[in-house]
């Protein structure tokens, strides 16, 4: 053994803290990620689709409409 080396207890100890830190790694991060992920705005339109209920003239069936409703805070135009 040379000077300075540490105890075979010591490479043990930190051994163990890694493998605890590495173990609880994820879930921490994933907790983090949903979190920000939250607290970010909505930025994207809503989806709007409505079917109708008559069974209608071809045999696809009735009228289906879909369009999106724009938050009133997002601006009209982005490239402006």
């Amino acid at each position: 053994m040379r000077f300075g080396d540490k105890h075979w207890t010591d490479h043990l100890n930190q051994a163990a803290r890694d493998f605890k830190f590495n173990a609880t790694l994820e879930p921490r991060l994933d907790i983090e990620i949903e979190d920000w992920h939250d607290s970010q705005p909505s930025t994207g339109p809503n989806t709007v689709f409505i079917e109708s209920s008559d069974p209608g003239e071809t045999p696809l069936g009735g009228s289906m409409s879909i369009y999106y409703d724009w938050n009133d805070e997002s601006e009209t135009d982005p490239t402006a």
